[in-house]
């Protein structure tokens, strides 16, 4: 009988922008590509022709939506993200990055529709999704992303002009779905880039070694 084939890990980068999601992930790129590992890092915006169109709308906040219409909005960009692209490398073997997912929307969106009622939302999404197995969440108090974010004043989009009240809630329903679920590790990353990368890459380097070990093929 043929050996069934092994599903790759799946690693979510979560966070306020500012908070080094980007750089992280690059960093982490870098570390995958001098190890003997099949990876593969998503890009929403860049994937998916289809998903790019609806994130662009949501962002540029046009045409103005229901948050709840909203809400199903970013869900279907990333079940179509999911199905075309995510699924078919994890499906083949290869461990998945992404810079944000799931828990992005679940964050966002609570704050004007409340973290339960956007979980049912998910809920009724999930089977349509993939759970990430680990969630790297780079925390930054609000006051460091003002700083990285807000007070450069220019190329913010719709979200990101929200304001620093809307985005104090953002970061506790982040720490809120921390507390609820075991695959989130939480990053200072107020600290320097580089002390950062290292937790990075020691969290990554020890969750894929247990995930290989607890995924041998028999």
């Amino acid at each position: 009988m043929a050996k069934a084939k092994r599903s790759g890990a799946f690693i979510a980068i979560e966070g306020l922008d500012g908070a080094g999601k980007s750089s992280n992930l690059r960093n982490l790129e870098n570390w995958l590509s001098h190890t003997d590992t099949k990876h593969f890092v998503a890009d929403e915006y860049k994937d998916l022709v289809f998903s790019n169109t609806l994130r662009t709308m949501l962002n540029e906040q046009n045409p103005r939506v229901d948050p709840v219409t909203e809400t199903f909005m970013f869900y279907s960009a990333r079940i179509e993200h999911t199905q075309r692209i995510l699924a078919p490398y994890l499906d083949s073997g290869y461990h998945v990055l992404t810079d944000r997912y799931s828990d992005s929307t679940r964050a966002y969106q609570s704050v004007k529709l409340g973290l339960e009622r956007v979980e049912a939302i998910h809920a009724q999404a999930a089977h349509s999704l993939r759970e990430p197995d680990l969630v790297l969440f780079y925390d930054i108090p609000v006051e460091v992303y003002k700083q990285r974010v807000i007070l450069r004043g220019k190329g913010l989009d719709a979200i990101e002009s929200r304001g620093i009240e809307f985005f104090t809630q953002v970061r506790a329903n982040y720490l809120q779905l921390a507390e609820r679920n075991p695959r989130f590790v939480v990053i200072d990353a107020s600290q320097p880039l580089d002390a950062v990368l290292a937790e990075s890459l020691r969290q990554v380097d020890s969750f894929l070694g247990k995930f290989n070990e607890n995924h041998v093929q028999p």
